[in-house]
């Protein structure tokens, strides 16, 4: 190999600093997000509130039945720091467990859906594409190299919104500008395959194919698995019982007051995105002050942009949702607000996230998602069917009230077994001579 070409493989391996990683997975997630937001305002300018609904409800549909074929192997993967398993093998699973989704999502489009199945399918190949590239910028995450994870995001972002306007201003359609956001997803995973095909280590295979790891991955990554499908499952349920009870239009409402909430969302993931790896490794390694000092830093700064983002949602969120979208959506502006309040009691359990993520407490995350999959469906219940959206926020508030508080007693426990694990071994073991 050339000289030039060794060169240029080691600055792309090699790990950037921490700011520079939460700069960048902010700045990937902001663009990506901006354009989420310009995509739903789109359809509500050009299009109709039953086009937003319909639009939204496609992605309702879909996202568990994704997340659960994801198994959370992106989390697993950057987590891995003792590399207990090679990324081929992360890389074959998703693939396999993608290509079983499909016609999941297929038969769901088909019988439950009969109004828009076309869509629902589109969406859903959409997102299967979103999903490989997930996991390909896991392993630019777990390399420490956000940046290039970054780039594939902004370029999603922008090739999705610019294929969407153009398809849905020349035509109308929904569904062929839901097919120009199928595209779009499938040009941003050529790139992330051309990206991982540089950034893989000397010898490393891309794809291996191995039934015996390929059952121990599952195996690791079931409760992150269904944990995820159980809380996209717990986030679209109000989604379900507004249609039900209320008319697609209220999914419309809910959907743009959620809007507005993934500004700080992507701030939030950013953060976690840019630390987690090397939280991780802190704590694999018992390296407990230094992930200290990480885990206080990430909390102070998530829990002073919630707070800051909540005061701005009560002071100015009609006007904001009316300059964004149309002055018809100003009644989003109440459950936003609640909704706000909700993301801001959950920042006040990132320590004890941080602490059950990086040692890979997954069966944790499970409980902790089954509890708040619990907590929203006794509100749809109950409070849905009467009081609508508003009713919707509320649930919220009361959702992420019962998820930290748990996450905190967690994060303790596992962080005192941790770390007394670790004086143990400090105690016992003592350094070999030279």
């Amino acid at each position: 190999m050339p000289l030039e070409s060794k060169e240029g493989d080691e600055k792309r391996s090699r790990p950037m600093s921490l700011r520079s990683s939460v700069l960048w997975a902010t700045l990937g997630n902001g663009v990506y997000l901006v354009c989420q937001m310009a995509t739903l305002m789109i359809l509500a300018k050009i299009g109709s509130r039953k086009i937003v609904g319909e639009f939204s409800l496609a992605l309702a549909v879909v996202s568990p039945v994704i997340i659960f074929s994801q198994m959370q192997l992106r989390q697993v993967l950057v987590t891995d720091a003792q590399h207990q398993f090679c990324f081929g093998n992360y890389l074959w699973c998703r693939l396999v467990l993608t290509a079983a989704a499909l016609p999941a999502i297929a038969i769901i489009a088909a019988v439950g859906f009969t109004d828009s199945p076309w869509i629902i399918l589109l969406v859903g190949l959409a997102k299967s594409f979103e999903s490989i590239s997930d996991v390909l910028q896991g392993r630019m995450q777990q390399s420490e190299r956000i940046d290039l994870a970054a780039i594939g995001q902004i370029t999603r972002g922008i090739t999705t919104l610019a294929l969407l306007l153009v398809l849905f201003w020349t035509t109308g359609s929904l569904l062929w500008a839901v097919a120009g956001f199928a595209g779009a997803h499938a040009a941003t995973l050529l790139y992330d395959l051309g990206v991982q095909r540089r950034l893989g280590r000397g010898g490393e295979q891309f794809l291996v194919r191995n039934p015996a790891s390929l059952r121990r991955l599952i195996w690791t990554a079931f409760p992150l698995a269904l944990g995820g499908a159980v809380g996209t499952l717990a986030t679209n349920l109000p989604r379900y019982f507004l249609d039900r009870y209320h008319g697609v239009e209220s999914v419309a409402i809910y959907s743009v007051a959620m809007m507005p909430l993934t500004v700080i969302g992507v701030f939030m993931s950013g953060v976690s995105q840019g630390t987690l790896a090397r939280a991780a490794r802190y704590f694999q390694d018992g390296q407990m002050s230094a992930f200290n000092r990480l885990a206080i830093k990430v909390t102070a700064v998530q829990v002073a942009g919630s707070v800051l983002f909540t005061l701005t949602c009560f002071l100015f969120g009609a006007p904001l949702i009316s300059l964004l979208f149309t002055p018809e959506y100003e009644s989003a502006a109440q459950p936003l607000v609640l909704l706000a309040v909700a993301l801001t009691i959950g920042t006040l359990s990132t320590h004890g996230t941080l602490v059950v993520s990086a040692a890979r407490a997954f069966r944790l995350q499970l409980l902790n998602t089954v509890v708040s999959f619990v907590a929203m469906l006794l509100v749809c219940v109950v409070v849905v069917p009467k009081a609508g959206v508003i009713g919707v926020g509320g649930g919220e508030v009361f959702r992420f009230f019962v998820a930290t508080v748990f996450l905190t007693i967690a994060g303790l426990i596992v962080y005192r077994r941790r770390a007394s694990a670790g004086l143990c071994s400090s105690t016992l073991v003592r350094p070999k001579s030279q």
